[in-house]
Parts: C-alpha cells; structure tokens; sequence
C-alpha cells in the first residue's frame, strides 16, 4: 500500500533534458504548494531505461502516494516490463499519472488508462506544454511560466526573448556536459523549488566549460561527414565523445545544410546511437522511420517528424545509416 499517516510522498521519473527537468519540477511544486510537509523522490530515465527507474520506485522502503512519469516516451523494446511494473504499482495503490508528448506514448495511452494509469498524452511540442495546467497550484506561478518557456523553446529549437534566451542556453550546455550526472539535475531542480534561481551557480560554471567542448566537436563534426546526397548529410563521431550535445550539434548542421542531418555516434562499447533532425516544412516522418528501423534491427527507437532517435547493436550502425538514406532518397 502507498504510504498513510505521515507527509505525502511524491515519486517522479523524468526524461534527463530540459524539457524533463522542467516538468519534473512543475508537478512537485504544485504538490509542495498545497502540501508544504510533502516529500519528492527524483529519478531519471531514457526510454529504454524506465523499467530500471520503475523498479527503484518499487523497492522503495515507504511506497509513494503518486508517481509521475514525465516526458519519458512509451518504448517499444521494453514495453513488456515497463506494463508489468505498472500494472504492480497501481495494485499496490500507487496513484501512477504518465505526461508526455511523444507518438509511441499517444499510441499507448488507451492501454494505460486500461492498467488504471491516468495518460495526460497529447503530440504538442514539449511535455513543459502539458504540465502548464499546473501552474495556477505551483509555489510561484510566474517563475515557472519562464521555465516552461525555456522548456518549449529547448525541445522546439526555437528562439527566445531576453533575459529567458541567455538562460536556456546556459541551461542546455550545462546538462549536457555530463549527461550521466543525475547529481547535477537534482540540484538544477532543487534550486529551482527552493531558491527560484532560474540558472543557478554550478550551471553557469558548467556551461563555461560546456562551450569549449562543444567547439571541438563542432570541428570534429566537420571533418566527421560520411555522407552527403541532396536529402541528407551524416556524420560519424563514433570515435567521439558526443556527451549531451547531439541535439545542439543537428540544430547546428541542420541550419547550415537545409536538410536532414543524422549523428551516428556510441554508447559505451556495444551500442550505436543515430540521431536526426529535419529542417522546417520538411514532409519526412523521422519518427516512424526510426521506431521501424530500430524493430528491425532489434534496438529501440521513436521520435518525433522533425527529431527523432534510436539505439542499436553496433554491428548495425552502418547497414542503418545506408537504410535511413535510402528511405530518405525515395
């Protein structure tokens, strides 16, 4: 059973970018609002690895009163053990509420609501966009709504305003440096909720650093290209460490080419990530292509049209990359 008789916990698992944090951070202020005595647990996950972080909220020594599952897409390749672990947390009591604006999600959310999982999934730009009807029983209602924006703006590579757009950069190259230190988002977060300090001092120091790395990337990106027809352009950074950066990188190259521009780079020593983006008012569906190439090729994957990802074997990268431009060029 969830827990009774002492303060509300709050669990929450988060996707590990911005527009995660950002969610993160709305739905446990508008539960410490209302119950300032309440506790929060933070976990993050990328798709593939939402059963791990399902498994750490059940082994949790008192259950929690709600999970949120925020901006975390629906992933094909563990769908299994991720139903199962819902299906035990919400016999347990556990009131389970899953946000998010990818289409592998949106095509689960019949499913979930049949396991008794409220689905708050809507295809919209960002998940920050779903969790803004919150804001009204956030602590600070204004503050949020810059964050939100940032949120939007990070996820839709979109420009924005002084002083929000200083922020958001700041914001971006910091998480990306290390994108494993789950540490560092925790107190992104925290300083968020308690301090309402849009970028807070680690971040800044971070993103100093974040700049240099990125240039040398951007250097390597351009000596990096395997590949580069009319429709697209790929680079390989396999012998690279990419950190958080693919996503700045592609808005980059994208802007530059006027096309769709692929990453193909590892993660550790078994698997491949690729990783693409589309200009403005291209009709390609990256999404779909990536979520069937990643079936076949027995990784996971999904997107969005305009961005989109997957993960397989290694062995594969390259078979993939000549699929991808094939489909591309048809």
């Amino acid at each position: 059973m969830a827990s009774s008789g002492g303060p509300m916990l709050l669990a929450v698992i988060a996707h590990k970018d911005l527009d995660g944090l950002v969610s993160a951070a709305v739905v446990i202020s508008s539960r410490l609002s209302s119950s300032p005595e309440a506790k929060y647990w933070l976990g993050f996950a990328q798709p593939h690895e939402l059963p791990r972080a399902l498994a750490e909220v059940a082994a949790m020594s008192t259950p929690p009163d709600e999970l949120f599952i925020v901006d975390v897409a629906a992933d094909s390749s563990t769908w299994r053990e991720t139903r199962v672990a819902l299906e035990r947390l919400v016999s347990s009591g556990v009131k389970v509420t899953w946000v998010d604006h990818h289409s592998s999600t949106l095509r689960r959310a019949e499913e979930l609501r049949s396991l008794g999982v409220a689905a708050v999934v809507e295809e919209v730009g960002s998940a920050a966009t779903l969790v803004r009807s919150l804001l009204p029983q956030t602590q600070d209602p204004e503050f949020f709504e810059k964050l939100i924006r940032i949120a939007e703006a990070f996820d839709n590579a979109e420009a924005l305003e002084e002083p929000l757009a200083p922020a958001l950069e700041v914001l971006a190259d910091a998480l990306a440096l290390e994108p494993t230190d789950d540490t560092f988002r925790r107190q992104v977060v925290s300083a968020w909720l308690k301090n309402r300090v849009l970028v807070p001092e680690d971040a800044v120091v971070r993103s100093e650093e974040a700049a240099k790395v990125f240039e040398d990337l951007l250097r390597k990106a351009q000596s990096g290209v395997i590949l580069e027809t009319e429709r697209i352009r790929v680079i390989d950074l396999r012998p690279v460490r990419v950190r958080g950066f693919a996503g700045k990188l592609l808005s980059r190259q994208v802007a530059e080419a006027g096309k769709v521009v692929a990453v193909v780079f590892r993660l550790g020593n078994h698997s491949a990530v690729i990783t693409a983006r589309a200009p403005p008012g291209s009709s390609v569906d990256l999404g779909s292509l990536f979520e069937s190439l990643a079936a076949e090729y027995g990784g996971s994957g999904g997107g969005h049209a305009r961005a989109a990802s997957l993960r397989i074997p290694l062995a594969y990268a390259d078979r993939v990359v000549e699929e991808l431009s094939a489909a591309l060029e048809r």
